[in-house]
């Protein structure tokens, strides 16, 4: 009875969508989520998002503040005249800002997307909380004595 319950009026009214485009999952709350979008015209965004919507549990829109565009044709035509030098160019050169705060995408003009999760500049998880944010999403009959969780510093800009 229970199951029939959940599955007929509690699990039919929850996205996927809230955890996986919101910090929700992560101890720090301002960690933000940083979303790459190919829209269905082969066109590449990025941005931070701020917002979602979803209709019926399926993702109808979002919004990416700071947004920006990736230049492929110019990348390409680089590439081209470098590979003759034996040379490859910068690939986060081509990414160029949309002069907008925010861009909404509509989801069905997106074909594909990537997420990141960044905390916030400077801040290091802490290695127990990354340890029972395990936890609780593998469940607790996880043994943890042989994860091993490793921080990498992000490369400092110029190196």
């Amino acid at each position: 009875m229970y199951k029939w319950l959940a599955d007929k009026f509690l699990f039919s009214y929850i996205s996927e969508w809230h955890p996986l485009l919101t910090p929700y999952l992560f101890v720090d709350k301002d960690t933000t989520v940083q979303a790459d979008i190919l829209c269905t015209n082969g066109t590449l965004y990025q941005g931070i998002v701020t917002q979602h919507f979803v209709r019926d549990g399926t993702l109808f829109g979002i919004f990416l503040k700071d947004p920006k565009r990736y230049n492929r044709d110019l990348y390409i035509k680089d590439r081209e005249a470098l590979e003759k030098e034996g040379k490859k160019p910068d690939k986060g050169a081509y990414w160029q800002e949309i002069p907008s705060q925010s861009l909404y995408f509509f989801a069905d003009k997106i074909f594909n997307m990537n997420l990141t999760y960044k905390p916030p500049a400077g801040k290091v998880a802490d290695e127990e909380a990354v340890r029972k944010l395990v936890i609780e999403i593998m469940g607790p009959s996880l043994s943890t004595k042989n994860i091993t969780i490793t921080q990498v510093k992000p490369p400092q800009p110029g190196t």
